[in-house]
């Protein structure tokens, strides 16, 4: 549907929160699967390379920057890290979208982003996005276990 195009009109969709409330906080309580989408739109930067960390998330992470998909990281509050370098307006505004999907029933009633994300300068990441295969679940009570392959 085009949620991650810069020219998308968002003048009149649900503005939320991310890490500072939860899902059902904001009156999301009956969406335990599905997407949100976040929006960001951020001036000009001048430098050469740039990165997103994504602090956590509950918990696949897909991100664009300026209308390219840039990749996917998943896993329930894991951080990920993409590189943004080559994909910035150097003549004015940028646009990162970030779409959260929440598959399943959470028992922890979280879904979105669950801890903060910025923009970053500095050095070039040595991957654009984070590998797809997840390598750990977490288990009721906060028990994190390695799956096995």
């Amino acid at each position: 549907m085009g949620y991650y195009s810069s020219k998308l009109n968002d003048k009149h969709v649900i503005k939320t929160s991310t890490f500072g409330s939860t899902w059902d906080a904001q009156g999301l309580m009956g969406f335990r699967s599905g997407s949100v989408w976040y929006r960001i739109p951020f001036p000009k930067l001048d430098v050469k390379s740039a990165g997103l960390l994504v602090g956590g998330a509950d918990s696949i992470v897909r991100v664009w920057c300026n209308d390219k998909y840039i990749g996917m990281g998943q896993g329930f509050a894991r951080p990920f890290t993409f590189d943004l370098t080559g994909l910035l307006n150097e003549n004015g505004k940028n646009m990162l979208v970030i779409q959260v999907q929440r598959k399943g029933n959470s028992e922890v009633g979280t879904g979105g982003i669950v801890y903060p994300c910025f923009i970053f300068t500095g050095p070039q990441l040595e991957k654009r996005a984070p590998d797809g295969e997840l390598e750990y679940r977490l288990l009721p009570g906060g028990a994190i276990e390695k799956i096995k392959k």
